[in-house]
């Protein structure tokens, strides 16, 4: 029993691995990704300018690209994804928090 039990848990985890694998970048890509597709409602519901959206795109992702290779180097892969997924997670929850915040239109 003991056995079955072990090849079980361990298919799981391989099944839950590739799944993690595959869609874990695609999600935090598509977030990366949402402010370039939503600059129109980003202006219009933070009166920010395109440019000023556009700069902090622009810059999150030179410094995702220049920087990353080197900190990863540095610190470790996990340590990074840890950090990375944490981060991303923290900002799109705060978002109900500014919501509480915001006054009523």
């Amino acid at each position: 029993m003991a056995v079955i039990k072990r090849e079980y848990l361990e298919r799981v985890r391989t099944k839950w691995f590739i799944i993690t694998t595959v869609f874990g970048p695609v999600f935090f890509l598509a977030i990366s990704v949402l402010p370039g597709l939503l600059t129109v409602q980003l202006e219009a519901a933070t009166g920010w300018d395109r440019g000023v959206i556009g700069g902090a795109v622009a810059l999150n992702t030179l410094l995702y690209g220049a920087l990353g290779p080197f900190v990863v180097a540095a610190v470790g892969v996990l340590a990074i994804l840890g950090a990375a997924w944490i981060t991303t997670r923290d900002g799109v929850l705060i978002h109900d928090v500014q919501d509480a915040f915001r006054d009523p239109p």
